[in-house]
């Protein structure tokens, strides 16, 4: 690979100040009138932007001082910490409901636990998203998961799903996409990283 675009791939935590790939980090980036600093979870918002690992103390560190207007390179309101976390969790849950919805369109997911038990006996899943307040009924087969080696993670409730796919409580999920999982997952860490200090 060409050195300057692995070196462009490379970008500072304006927190820590360790280097991470680009795809590692958050970015934030200045937007509205006044000025303010926001998350840009999808890393497309046009301007200067300004990459942090996705945890609170990452962001912490960047907010002390005038970190933010020299980051930046002019004026801006300086956001609290908890703005900036709970900004960048409500962009990273709208990412996976983004994503769920795309498998949906492409058929690549099962939806509510018979059409997940059926798709885990067609050895087509990559992985199993199971509601945090999913109901006994709703989970399934815990063996079945585990000796077909699928991924699977909590996330989510059976409501949110449920309003998701226009039924009523949805408890599991079964990803049918390699591509579609691993975006998710990762939307899912980052989630954990940010929450893990509030």
């Amino acid at each position: 690979m060409d050195r300057t675009v692995r070196n462009a791939e490379i970008r500072t935590c304006a927190g820590c100040r360790q280097k991470e790939g680009r795809d590692a980090l958050l970015r934030l980036v200045v937007s509205g009138d006044p000025p303010r600093v926001v998350p840009d979870v999808r890393g497309c918002a046009p301007g200067r932007g300004v990459s942090v690992h996705p945890r609170r103390r990452c962001v912490q560190q960047m907010l002390r001082g005038n970190r933010v207007q020299r980051a930046f390179r002019r004026g801006v309101i300086s956001p609290s910490v908890d703005n900036i976390v709970t900004e960048a969790l409500n962009q990273y849950c709208r990412r996976i409901e983004q994503l769920l919805l795309a498998a949906r369109r492409n058929r690549r997911i099962a939806v509510a636990r018979d059409a997940v038990d059926k798709a885990i006996g067609g050895h087509s899943v990559e992985l199993i998203i199971e509601a945090v307040d999913a109901s006994e009924r709703h989970q399934p087969s815990s063996n079945a998961i585990a000796r077909r080696g699928i991924r699977s993670v909590v996330f989510g409730s059976e409501e949110s799903y449920g309003r998701l796919f226009g039924r009523g409580a949805v408890g599991v999920l079964a990803i049918l996409d390699r591509g579609i999982a691993e975006s998710i997952v990762d939307a899912i860490e980052r989630c954990a990283k940010l929450a893990e200090d509030s």
